[in-house]
């Protein structure tokens, strides 16, 4: 099957299609040749500057509206380069505490019992600070909720802060079940 011939038709259409606008502007051509004057005469020299044409209404005057200052536009790769070396000013700060950058030792790192006693070292770490922290947060929890059922907020808002409160001493309980190590002693 020969494909290449219809190759040729986009170029056929636009043949006749430059032919039939030559054929069908060449009066226009000629009659808009005849109504400018000729390039360099004084009457081209007059009409160079004049606006509107002579004989032509003058436009109302258009109001001016002033652009808006455009901010300095950059790259996308710019701007992630520039927070990749400088970070983004928008993020949280990241903070950590001595305690939990401990390291594994190279000795942890060649044994696997060791290792995994590494591990089991920071999980229970992890969790003893989640009792701590939930410990300083729920009583603040709380006054924040009285708070606001003071201040009348709506009660839709108030039932996601008890909610969460829930959670929160729900997730406790059940590490401190887990773990009775970390159980409040009697």
């Amino acid at each position: 099957m020969r494909r290449w011939p219809w190759l040729l038709l986009p170029l056929l259409a636009a043949g006749a299609g430059w032919w039939w606008l030559a054929r069908s502007d060449a009066p226009a051509a000629a009659a808009v040749g005849q109504a400018l004057p000729a390039p360099g005469s004084p009457a081209a020299a007059s009409l160079a500057g004049a606006w509107p044409p002579p004989g032509q209404p003058a436009p109302a005057e258009l109001p001016r509206v002033p652009l808006l200052p455009l901010a300095r536009q950059e790259p996308a790769a710019a701007s992630m380069a520039a927070a990749r070396e400088a970070g983004d000013e928008r993020a949280p700060p990241i903070t950590h505490t001595p305690d939990s950058l401990e390291a594994a030792t190279p000795a942890e790192l060649a044994d696997p019992e060791a290792y995994r006693q590494y591990e089991q070292r920071q999980h229970a770490r992890l969790l003893s600070n989640y009792v701590k922290e939930a410990d300083k947060l729920l009583p603040k929890l709380e006054q924040d909720i009285e708070r606001g059922r003071a201040a009348g907020v709506s009660p839709a808002d108030i039932a996601k802060a008890e909610e969460k409160a829930r959670r929160i001493n729900e997730m406790k309980r059940q590490i401190q079940a887990e773990h009775p190590e970390l159980a409040p002693k009697p």
